[in-house]
């Protein structure tokens, strides 16, 4: 059973700095278009009956967040917040892989300061990875959606907000000791 955290929001407006696509492509080039094809290969989902790996995505992220009125936008990306900063989930195909993604920090440079954080940052257990790509840090994560375990997607979405919320602040303080960045996200409910 997923449970809901009691710091989960109604849903609000995001204030979206980036476009949704652009994000993608810094955390990871795939298509963010592609749906996964209905009806899993039967051996590896642990309920062939269930819908499509996309309709099991939006259920999980709605019951997850207690948002009902989540929705797939025209990229095939869910948005989310997490405070201020924006959370992008959509599905891989080939492999069959659930991403999130969402940016720390805007208008980065590659200094030694920055590239020596994101390295320590990188180095920490859970899975969650920065990278830099044109001027942006994103966090990013992936996990697999073949066999999709709804309890697993569920429990990465609060754990990748979480972590990339600490990891804002960190970029957010070296930002204010002189490396570039003039937006980051930071915050601490995921509506």
């Amino acid at each position: 059973m997923i449970e809901t955290p009691d710091t989960l929001r109604t849903p609000v407006e995001p204030a979206l700095p980036a476009d949704p696509a652009a994000i993608e492509r810094a955390s990871l080039a795939t298509d963010a278009d592609a749906t996964p094809e209905p009806g899993a290969d039967p051996a590896s989902d642990p309920d062939p009956d269930a819908t499509s790996p996309r309709e099991r995505l939006l259920r999980v992220l709605r019951t997850a967040t207690g948002l009902a009125t989540l929705a797939f936008d025209r990229t095939g990306h869910v948005t989310l917040s997490y405070g201020p900063l924006p959370v992008f989930v959509n599905l891989t195909d080939a492999p069959e892989r659930v991403r999130f993604h969402a940016p720390l920090l805007f208008d980065a440079s590659a200094s030694a300061p920055l590239m020596r954080a994101l390295n320590d940052l990188n180095l920490e257990p859970g899975g969650t990875r920065c990278v830099l790509k044109d001027d942006v840090v994103v966090g990013c994560i992936e996990v697999p959606a073949a066999p999709f375990v709804d309890e697993h997607v569920a429990g990465t979405l609060h754990v990748f907000c979480a972590t990339c919320d600490r990891f804002a602040e960190v970029l957010k303080a070296l930002a204010t000791r002189g490396a570039r960045g003039r937006r980051e996200g930071v915050g601490h409910r995921l509506h």
